[in-house]
């Protein structure tokens, strides 16, 4: 959300625009615009039901709660501003438990597809003459058609795996007029796999601090590397020294990783930790974007946050800023009754190179009734804990810079998005 549309009285805001002000963009801004405690704890109230019902996953007891918490929130309006100021939305916020148990969550009944679809049809190149409903429908069922050949690709093995796949592709591109984004054997691939993917237990490991995760679990359609390098290339010493310190975290006390080796010591029957990874800018997780500072192509390169357990076992939001994704590959000889084997062993695993924000000098608790945490914006030292797997990473993060005593970041964790 750019800060003209905010500076315009919120003018041409979509809904997801709505979505990112409320749950983070305001607790952030109206911090020191907001001086009555009353009016602050007011459109809390309206942030904290909005943060329950958005979930992706929606008990009974937070809609319950959620709704206590709307009709606190319009009881305030007529309080503070008087009761002429309540509108028809603040009523109809009344009518969501009623909603929800009817239909489910709001994702299944909200107006956004149809806000999309509008700004969809609104953006359809014409030529400026009649018919319009015509040739937006020839367009529609033509695009149609190119998705279903590429449906029918599935059970025809022999085309799946063609060389000249590639140039289909391109001359269905040019019919459609768009380009078909992704590699068609992965997309094929991941239709097979969309139905026999535990969407559970992957979606656990970033909901669990306490789930061990070392990146070569199973990630099926739930994650795509973007923009993968076909080229291998160097890590720094840095960089290898800290791969190092994690694969030995993660597999210290396995029995079926012994031990690990690297250029310099390589030890027979040992894990090879090659010094060589595939740099991936940005990934798609569970539906979301998420991009590196080594992308190029997102123009802002927003923080992610990792739940962690702290000292007393309690489950924290950390930032983190993600540096790139990489994919390596751990390398060893099968052992054989004659010694070490001809056959080499791999297992691939899917990370992401972080920079940690550091603590803060001092405990500030002003921002903790926003629904906000505060932290220093010197990162910490680079060694084993900077690489963590791409599963550990639950969502977005919305910083902003605040100078004060041993401060200077304000973090408030966007809620997870999840699209299957």
């Amino acid at each position: 959300m750019s800060r003209r549309k905010i500076a315009s009285n919120f003018n041409q805001l979509t809904s997801d625009d709505w979505r990112i002000w409320t749950l983070g963009v305001s607790q952030l801004l109206l911090h020191f615009k907001i001086t009555s405690p009353t009016v602050r704890e007011n459109w809390m109230h309206f942030v904290r039901a909005c943060r329950l019902i958005s979930l992706p996953s929606v008990r009974l007891v937070d809609v319950e709660e959620a709704d206590k918490l709307f009709r606190e929130f319009g009881r305030g309006i007529g309080r503070i501003y008087g009761k002429h100021t309540v509108s028809i939305n603040a009523h109809l916020h009344t009518h969501l438990l009623e909603n929800i148990k009817d239909f489910g969550s709001v994702y299944g009944f909200w107006c956004l597809p149809f806000e999309r679809y509008n700004g969809f049809v609104r953006g359809t190149r014409t030529n400026k003459k009649d018919c319009f409903e015509i040739g937006f429908m020839i367009r529609f069922l033509r695009n149609s058609f190119n998705k279903d050949i590429l449906h029918n690709l599935q059970s025809r093995s022999s085309m799946s795996s063609s060389p000249h796949l590639p140039l289909f592709m391109s001359l269905l591109s040019m019919v459609s007029g768009q380009p078909l984004v992704g590699d068609p054997r992965t997309d094929l691939d991941l239709q097979k796999k969309k139905h026999d993917f535990d969407y559970v237990n992957f979606i656990s490991i970033a909901e669990d601090p306490t789930i061990v995760a070392n990146g070569s679990e199973e990630m099926g359609p739930a994650c795509q590397f973007l923009h993968l390098s076909a080229n291998e290339r160097d890590l720094t010493s840095e960089e290898a020294q800290a791969l190092v310190g994690y694969y030995t975290n993660v597999y210290g006390n396995d029995h079926q990783h012994p031990g690990f080796c690297t250029m310099d010591n390589r030890l027979p029957g040992s894990w090879f930790i090659r010094n060589r990874v595939r740099i991936a800018t940005e990934i798609r997780l569970l539906g979301v974007t998420f991009s590196s500072q080594s992308s190029r192509r997102a123009r802002f390169h927003p923080p992610v946050v990792i739940k962690q357990a702290n000292e007393t076992g309690q489950s924290i939001m950390r930032p983190a800023q993600v540096l790139f994704f990489f994919e390596h590959v751990l390398t060893r000889q099968k052992e054989s009754l004659g010694g070490i084997s001809s056959t080499w062993e791999k297992k691939n695993h899917w990370l992401a190179f972080v920079r940690w924000y550091k603590a803060p000098m001092y405990n500030v608790t002003s921002w903790a009734s926003w629904g906000a945490t505060v932290w220093s914006s010197d990162y910490e030292l680079i060694d084993a804990t900077a690489i963590i797997p791409v599963h550990k990473i639950y969502a977005h993060a919305l910083l902003k810079h605040e100078p004060i005593a041993g401060v200077d970041l304000v973090m408030v964790p966007m809620p997870r998005k999840i699209k299957i």
